[in-house]
């Protein structure tokens, strides 16, 4: 049997008008090793990345969505038990 690793993470920003496209903010986060998938609400405002635990972790992810010019406003994760 195989266990994953498995957690959430969602990030709401600030002044999400100001982002940078959110085409590039999935392609930044999608290139980081552990990241299993990105989705990003239709106004922008909010970031959800699932990741694998023993590859990525938030404080890499934030550091990423900071890169892209984000702001975070705040933040909450969930780890799954898979």
């Amino acid at each position: 049997m195989i266990f994953i690793s498995k957690a959430s993470v969602y990030f709401s920003l600030k002044h999400p008008e100001d982002q940078r496209n959110c085409e590039e903010i999935k392609r930044n986060l999608d290139s980081i090793p552990g990241v299993i998938s990105v989705s990003i609400s239709r106004d922008r405002d909010r970031v959800a990345v699932d990741y694998d635990t023993t590859g990525t972790g938030p404080d890499r992810l934030r550091n990423k969505l900071g890169e892209c010019g984000c702001s975070i406003e705040a933040e909450h994760w969930q780890e799954h038990k898979m």
